[in-house]
């Protein structure tokens, strides 16, 4: 294509911040030399940057199309490290400006260790896009072993490539952007190094992979538990477009590694955590080398390739196809003092000691089973250590989650004192300023028709008639000789009258309880599948939850709607597991929670730690529909239906790895830091 004047300014400037001991960090000031250099000082040891050409500064113009980087910094990084601690820096690029299409600009970063000492930054030989706007993209991680003068020297190149596309919508583009030192390990005693931990990846880049290397050791002769997370903050691509590949190499041959897995959907969406596993270190000699690479489908469809203009099909052009594009990260975080890792190291066991359908009113402790993410551990009976204290609240743990979250329901409202008696005008109330709320039974007159739909269709006002999607009759509370005089109901199918449209007021008051009380809490709490099970049994005229309920075989695992979909798994953002229709993640205990917890639908039971504590008298509902018009709930110890006035009783779920101090007793609760 013609070339085009084009203005690219880019500033690189470096600053350092090192890490000097295995368990903390420390910060420290930097005194530059000259121009030419930036020299950081700590106890541990000083490093040194320089630049060849004697300025950390680029101004490039006339910027076309072409094979030939734009920028191209060389930087040497010179290590000083007195002590037997790795001393680890970690190079980004920092985007301040860039007003170029996706993949448009590019870079890559060589790097030389000539006296073989710690470990220098991988090598970025494929070409790594840059995406429009601002953001940040770690280059790696390296690391100094005990020495004196050791240089790692880098070169660091900025390309603006040929696409075989029409390029002029960037003409006149600015970019701005400067390198610097980040600090990193911050846990100290698991640490990360490695190729870049954040990554992009577009439909209109030549790559059709991101692949990073990564290893994990520890500074610490004791053992170390670490989780290894996918951060997506965003995700244009369609469920299971990308897929992700995790391989692991023990290299010291001690310890716990991460599990290997292949093709793993990546879900569509912004703003998810996917929990690539937990590992575990056991002192200095532990190394863990890991290897993800994320693929992309590159083979365009038919939509991809054409656009559809009055009825008639019209060959896309770059303009009009709109660009895919994903940005994730990798995040190593210590969970030795995380709360999923104290749980799970006071033992589980694989099968209760009572029977699922009698009353558990001893403490069982911790029991495997399986939901919808995989292996899920549950309380089970009288327990008395499952205590938690957070956003000034008492709650108790009831399950672990397949995902590693740890799901609560509130246990008092009023006070962090786990140990104060809860009363019904007190506990559990939903507005600091009033007294508890009650349901009442007309509820549905206000929003959805269907008190027992967490969301629902707002329906008219000649009954409820519910049909599949192939117009066989599932319920009726009008004659058929009405249904002939209406006409062929087709407003009333199953997908219709059972889509989320409408909240009912539990969802309603739970989001104003959730903004007033743990808003500021939020990026502790994890977004998981809450179940209104809407699946519907047209013999009996009830949802699925009854048949298993009045069986005595409760499940984890939320089953899918009539239609095959995700009508009943809310959650916020997932659409992987769940339908992304909540609005904040707070929802309610299901039936099928209460009975593996040890309450049943025919026998009262006052010794669980459900209804113990004062809370025997307090009939608070579930999530889990009966019939259109009727939840389970609790009430003196027994589960059974109603439609009556209500209680509720909030539940949330922690992320895993939040750190906690305590025991889990109600003197001395689990307290999340």
């Amino acid at each position: 294509m013609e070339k085009k004047q084009k203005t690219i300014i880019v500033a690189i400037f470096l600053s350092l911040i090192v890490l000097c001991s295995g368990l903390t960090y420390a910060y420290f000031t930097s005194s530059t030399t000259s121009e030419s250099g930036s020299t950081i000082v700590a106890k541990g040891g000083q490093m040194n940057i320089k630049y060849t050409n004697g300025s950390g500064n680029i101004t490039l113009s006339n910027i076309y199309p072409r094979s030939i980087a734009w920028a191209n910094k060389n930087f040497t990084i010179t290590g000083n490290n007195t002590t037997n601690l790795k001393m680890y820096y970690s190079v980004s690029l920092v985007v301040d400006n860039n007003n170029f299409d996706d993949s448009y600009l590019s870079y890559t970063l060589t790097g030389n260790n000539p006296s073989k000492n710690g470990n220098l930054i991988p090598t970025i030989s494929d070409y790594q896009e840059i995406l429009s706007g601002a953001g940040t993209y770690e280059l790696g991680i390296g690391s100094f072993d005990k020495s004196s003068n050791i240089n790692h020297t880098y070169t660091f190149k900025i390309f603006f490539l040929e696409t075989n596309k029409s390029q002029n919508n960037s003409q006149e583009a600015y970019f701005a952007a400067h390198l610097i030192i980040n600090p990193v390990n911050q846990d100290g005693s698991i640490s990360y190094s490695g190729s870049g931990r954040n990554a992009t990846l577009s439909s209109n880049s030549k790559l059709t992979s991101i692949t990073r290397d990564f290893e994990i050791t520890s500074n610490e002769n004791a053992e170390q538990s670490y989780a290894a997370k996918l951060i997506v903050d965003e995700n244009t691509y369609s469920n299971g477009e990308l897929k992700y590949n995790l391989a692991g190499t023990n290299k010291g041959n001690n310890g716990e590694m991460i599990e290997n897995v292949s093709n793993i959907p990546i879900p569509a969406g912004n703003n998810q955590e996917i929990l690539l596993g937990t590992g575990k270190t056991l002192n200095t000699t532990s190394l863990h080398q890991y290897k993800i690479t994320i693929n992309a489908n590159n083979t365009q469809s038919l939509a991809d390739n054409y656009i559809i203009q009055n009825q008639g099909m019209l060959l896309a052009t770059a303009e009009n196809i709109a660009s895919k594009k994903i940005k994730v990260r990798i995040e190593i975080k210590n969970t030795s003092h995380s709360l999923y890792n104290r749980l799970l190291k006071k033992g589980v066991k694989d099968k209760p000691l009572t029977t699922i359908g009698t009353p558990a009113t001893t403490d069982e402790g911790l029991i495997k089973n399986t939901d919808d993410y995989g292996t899920t551990y549950y309380y089970r009976g009288n327990v008395k250590n499952n205590y938690v204290q957070f956003a000034d609240m008492c709650w108790r743990i009831v399950r672990i989650t397949g995902n590693g979250s740890i799901k609560l329901i509130l246990q008092n409202n009023d006070s962090i004192d786990c140990t104060s008696q809860i009363s019904t005008t007190a506990a559990l109330r939903l507005k600091s300023d009033t007294s508890a709320i009650k349901y009442q039974n007309g509820i549905h007159q206000a929003y959805s028709d269907f008190p027992a739909m967490m969301y629902g269709e707002k329906m008219g006002s000649i009954g409820t008639i519910a049909y599949n999607d192939n117009f066989t009759l599932l319920s009726k509370r009008i004659t058929d000789e009405e249904i002939t005089a209406i006409g062929s109901p087709t407003i009333y199918k199953y997908s219709e009258l059972y889509k989320n449209t409408y909240k009912n007021n539990y969802v309603t008051i739970l989001e104003q309880w959730y903004q007033e009380k743990l808003s500021d809490y939020k990026n502790k709490l994890a977004d998981i599948v809450w179940c209104n099970d809407k699946y519907y049994n047209t013999s009996n005229k009830k949802f699925a939850a009854y048949d298993r309920l009045t069986a005595n075989t409760p499940s984890f695992i939320c089953r899918d709607d009539n239609l095959g979909g995700k009508l009943s798994k809310y959650t916020v953002s997932d659409t992987s597991v769940g339908n992304a229709a909540f609005s904040y993640p707070i929802g309610l205990l299901t039936a099928d929670e209460l009975m593996f917890a040890g309450l049943t639908t025919s026998t009262n039971n006052y010794n669980n730690y459900l209804v113990n504590d004062g809370l025997r008298d307090l009939p608070f509902v579930t999530m889990t529909p009966v019939s259109q018009e009727e939840l389970y709930r609790v009430y003196d110890g027994t589960i059974y239906a109603t439609h009556a006035s209500e209680y509720l009783r909030p539940s949330i779920a922690l992320k895993g790895d939040v750190s906690v101090s305590g025991s889990g007793t109600s003197s001395d609760p689990y307290i999340v830091e």
